[in-house]
């Protein structure tokens, strides 16, 4: 931390936090799961965010499968962050993130589905007025319509 006296005010702090993008494990979930592992033996506590209710039952699958338990995080039924823990715990929860990161002096990672599944491709149904559209411009005067 550092002060900031310019300007004459009242005093500022200046807080810097380091914060690192994570690597995309997308095809790679035994890398994934061997860097949760090294997380939490370094203490640091891993948040695995989804976008949805059945990704998370589906990553909780997943850590099952790698011999890893996450805990649920559930809004509604906390008050206050989860137990702190020697292995820093690992935590499943939704939420609508673009990106993971690490906060390594926080001693906190936060993996999105992003980061495990790849970015999602979503393709959009074709308007049947616009084919129909399309088709009925193609008419020409004098063509059979049945």
């Amino acid at each position: 931390m550092e002060d900031d006296d310019a300007g004459g005010g009242p005093p500022r702090t200046t807080v810097r936090i380091h914060a690192a993008s994570l690597p995309s494990y997308r095809g790679r979930l035994a890398d994934l799961m061997e860097f949760i592992r090294a997380e939490r033996v370094a203490g640091r506590t891993v948040c695995v965010l989804l976008q949805t209710e059945g990704r998370v039952h589906r990553m909780k699958s997943l850590l099952a499968d790698a011999e890893l338990t996450g805990e649920e995080l559930d809004g509604e039924k906390m008050d206050g962050p989860p137990e702190d823990r020697a292995d820093g715990g690992l935590y499943l929860g939704i939420a609508g993130i673009t990106g993971g990161f690490a906060l390594p002096e926080a001693g906190l990672t936060v993996v999105s589905e992003h980061e495990i599944f790849g970015e999602e491709v979503r393709h959009r149904k074709r308007s049947v007025l616009r084919t129909f559209t399309s088709d009925f411009r193609d008419l020409n005067p004098g063509d059979m319509i049945v």
